[in-house]
């Protein structure tokens, strides 16, 4: 028995630039945290000690930034055309893409 779902052709792309925006979008966010645990390790304390309050303003930020990668999405994928190729060829070929074009997005608001 196989089962199998037939997939939208452009679905695996859309998908992956949507990722690869998102991606470059909370790469800051981690880098941040990154920056606190070594801050931590550097004053004798274990990294699992670090506590990051959770504050709402991250909650409403998360929604933003989820909400302009999906407008940032569609705007680019109806500008670029994903490249012919095995279903995993075209998945990184798309993140690189969305992370690209997240990270002209993100030069160009500073």
């Amino acid at each position: 028995m196989d089962i199998s779902i037939a997939l939208p052709p452009w679905l695996i792309p859309f998908l992956f630039v949507f990722f690869g925006m998102l991606a470059r979008t909370w790469l800051p966010y981690y880098k941040k945290i990154q920056s606190l645990r070594t801050i931590a390790e550097a004053q004798g304390k274990s990294p699992s000690e670090v506590q990051i309050k959770w504050n709402n303003f991250y909650t409403y930020t998360i929604i933003g930034d989820i909400l302009i990668t999906l407008v940032g999405t569609m705007f680019f994928f109806n500008t670029w055309t994903p490249p012919a190729g095995t279903d995993f060829a075209i998945a990184i070929a798309s993140f690189i893409a969305g992370w690209g074009a997240q990270d002209i997005i993100n030069t160009f608001a500073k």
